[in-house]
């Protein structure tokens, strides 16, 4: 139980570096004030940059394990995370300070996937389901401390909001503390009776990339999903901007909102999936598409902040749906494969996101970056309904995955 619970908490960790990336976005604003002679292509890219290094880091941290203890390569990433998360602090020339966020994404690239495996890996059954959501909704606290922190923070100075990277030096002690230091391998956490039969299937897979129809598909629809999701990140501090609807604090209070809400749904989202199983992501596909309906008519703070909470509690079982299926219809020595290849797909939707909403907005001759709003909540109706469709009639995908995950137990 003791090993379990550094497990646990060393996984769970990583959600809470991850947010320090999304907090960024509230000094897009600001970095347009101070670097006016930059396109808005190019001060998004101030997030969306580091996308370019998550991706590669991340499959090569699959290569890198074969060399160095997944302790190590954490602690490698943290480290990235807090010095080039950092140095903005002290740097004046934006095109430097881009450089910068190369480094900060290759941390994140080495800790992303490693942490994710650690719970794909170690956990099995209605354990995994149950921390599918708990991680989400660590990595909400996380967002939901360092956006309200960078609102506040952003408003003295823009460089402080960069000084939260330290953060990830406490997460570093951490893991240094909860992770065992050898292979996890020989420690696995689960004492399920068919753990002997998913070791023995481990072994005949090892060394074998394995990437098979199903996970393809999920990995695509995560991809369509989140795309425009991390889009609200940049395009909303920048229409608040536009639109003389607030300081950036209203963006940092809202990512708090969204991210509050997000915590609650993701604890639960173990009971959610017990209670109504295939239907919850369309359920709460459905649930963001409203959160965009309402952000795209609203002009308060008070309905910016209604929508990120509306988001918030869909996005956290829309993302635990998706990943919970990842690894369900991944073989499972390729469980950390297929996760990193859902990750890259990501990375690369997120990296394009100033590109393809730049290009939309040009093709619809708009300047009101409140349009972007409207096109993602028309690809929520969307994948809504290609959702419902999974939930009533994915019968025969579903059962093929139960008879493999039965066929472990056995």
């Amino acid at each position: 139980p003791c090993v379990s619970n550094r497990l646990s908490i060393s996984a769970l960790l990583r959600f809470f570096t991850s947010a320090l990336g999304n907090s960024a976005s509230v000094i897009l604003s600001r970095l347009q004030e101070d670097f006016p002679e930059v396109s808005v292509t190019g001060i998004q890219s101030f997030i969306s940059l580091q996308q370019l290094t998550i991706m590669v880091f991340t499959l090569l941290s699959g290569v890198l394990t074969a060399f160095f203890s997944k302790k190590i390569l954490l602690v490698m990433g943290l480290l990235f995370v807090a010095a080039f998360g950092t140095l903005p602090v002290i740097l004046n020339d934006y095109y430097c300070i881009l450089l910068t966020r190369l480094g900060f994404g290759a941390g994140l690239g080495l800790v992303t996937p490693l942490c994710l495996a650690l719970i794909s890996e170690n956990f099995l059954g209605e354990e995994r389901i149950a921390l599918s959501g708990i991680q989400f909704a660590s990595y909400n606290i996380g967002q939901a401390f360092t956006s309200v922190s960078a609102g506040k923070l952003v408003e003295v100075n823009w460089r402080y909001v960069c000084m939260l990277c330290l953060l990830a030096l406490a997460v570093l002690f951490c893991v240094l503390y909860c992770l065992p230091g050898k292979g996890l391998r020989e420690n696995r956490v689960s004492s399920s009776s068919w753990e002997e039969n998913l070791k023995k299937r481990e072994e005949e897979n090892a060394g074998t990339i394995q990437l098979n129809l199903p996970v393809a598909i999920v990995a695509l629809v995560t991809v369509a999903y989140n795309t425009p999701f991390v889009a609200l990140y940049s395009y909303l501090s920048l229409m608040l901007s536009q639109e003389s609807i607030g300081s950036s604090k209203i963006m940092g209070n809202g990512l708090g909102f969204l991210s509050v809400a997000g915590m609650i749904t993701g604890i639960l989202f173990g009971r959610i999936f017990h209670k109504i199983r295939y239907a919850s992501g369309a359920a709460a596909m459905e649930v963001v598409c409203i959160g965009y309906i309402v952000l795209s008519k609203t002009t308060s703070p008070w309905g910016i902040y209604l929508a990120l909470f509306i988001m918030g509690a869909g996005n956290a079982v829309v993302m635990s749906f998706f990943h919970y299926h990842v690894i369900l219809f991944a073989p499972p020595r390729a469980t950390a494969f297929c996760t990193a290849f859902s990750n890259v797909l990501n990375s690369l939707g997120s990296f394009l996101v100033p590109y393809l909403f730049g290009t939309y907005l040009s093709a619809i001759h708009s300047t009101h970056y409140r349009d972007v709003f409207i096109f993602a909540a028309c690809v929520m109706a969307a994948l809504t309904m290609l959702l419902v469709c999974y939930a009533c009639w994915g019968r025969r995908i579903r059962v093929l995955a139960n008879r493999e995950e039965a066929a472990s137990a056995g």
